[in-house]
């Protein structure tokens, strides 16, 4: 919708569209602009609609708003982390109660410029994982490090495709490490040991088994 009763007419998104008021302030208005880096291609998208990047790759929305956007990689590409306003690798949410800027990374999925057998796109998980970790480039993560200390190294992780930022990748408050040694998969929520945990994975609680 476009609001009314101001000198310039914006289009905004969010709960000021379909609500009583049609007047808003500009003190009310913010703008969300969003980039795109590396050595790959792909698109951003968001919801509610305005971002389509694409081409479109800053919109202006309503005070409170929340945004949502999802990264899709091209062809030969991978998506591989926020930064900016979100990080990770997952969806990215934002409350728009500023003006705020996001960046995604794609990269080719074939290159390994430092030709340590990690492909370049997968490095950028753990380059991306933490603003403050001293992993400043991709030459900083190393195969045979631990990043998360799950007991798998980098090149484990990238093996078993397992998140290497995360000891528990499927959630299921089991660490990947212990459900390869129980020979269950740490991709599969519905795939667990043989047995229940007192405390969750992380937390590293004892065990006992299913009777």
């Amino acid at each position: 919708c476009t609001t009314t009763g101001r000198t310039t007419p914006v289009q905004v998104t969010g709960p000021y569209c379909a609500g009583a008021l049609d007047l808003l302030p500009q003190s009310l208005v913010y703008v969300l602009d969003v980039s795109k880096y590396g050595s790959g291609s792909g698109v951003v998208t968001s919801n509610p609609a305005g971002i389509d990047c694409g081409s479109d790759c800053s919109a202006t929305n309503a005070y409170a708003t929340l945004i949502t956007l999802t990264a899709d990689a091209g062809a030969g590409s991978a998506f591989t982390g926020w930064s900016g306003a979100c990080n990770g690798t997952g969806e990215c949410r934002i409350v728009m109660d500023a003006n705020k800027s996001v960046a995604a990374a794609f990269y080719d999925s074939a290159v390994d410029a430092d030709n340590d057998t990690l492909p370049d796109y997968w490095e950028q998980q753990i380059l991306h994982a933490y603003p403050d970790d001293g992993i400043d480039a991709i030459e900083d993560v190393l195969p045979e490090d631990d990043f998360e200390g799950d007991g798998l190294t980098n090149r484990e992780e990238y093996s078993r495709q397992t998140n290497p930022t995360d000891p528990d990748t499927d959630k299921d408050f089991y660490t990947d490490l212990e459900e390869i040694q129980a020979g269950s998969d740490p991709l599969d929520v519905d795939s667990v040991p043989a047995y229940e945990k007192t405390s969750p994975a992380i937390a590293g609680g004892a065990n006992h088994m299913v009777a």
